[in-house]
């Protein structure tokens, strides 16, 4: 939304549910755009999950990250988490980093199009 939208009331909700969302309170954004009641979101809210811990399993079975043996708090930044959780596998806080921007990427085409929507009245 930060990125792609032109629409100033989304801007506005993602900058202030930015520092919450780097510690895995979204709410704000799910809420606030809202995410939930938008089926144009809806498909990315899905699909990005699925694929990304699609891409983790594959990671892990392939070894090419190491499995997570650590429990951490949920609000543990995403990439840190990763490190974290493995035992201190920096790969896998790439594997979160390029998994990130894997999602940005995805959710983009979205936001493009919820840009072209008519603003509520």
């Amino acid at each position: 939304m930060l990125i792609a939208s032109r629409r100033e009331d989304h801007r506005a909700i993602t900058r202030l549910s930015g520092a919450p969302s780097l510690f895995n309170i979204n709410e704000p954004m799910i809420f606030g755009i809202p995410i939930i009641f938008n089926p144009l979101l809806l498909v990315p809210f899905i699909l990005v999950p699925m694929i990304s811990v699609g891409i983790a399993w594959f990671a892990t079975a392939m070894e090419m990250i190491d499995k997570t043996t650590v429990l951490i708090p949920w609000t543990t930044p995403p990439v840190i988490s990763a490190f974290l959780a493995t035992g201190g596998d920096w790969r896998a806080a790439l594997l979160a980093l390029l998994l990130l921007l894997l999602s940005v990427v995805i959710y983009l085409p979205f936001v493009l199009a919820l840009n072209r929507q008519k603003t509520p009245v």
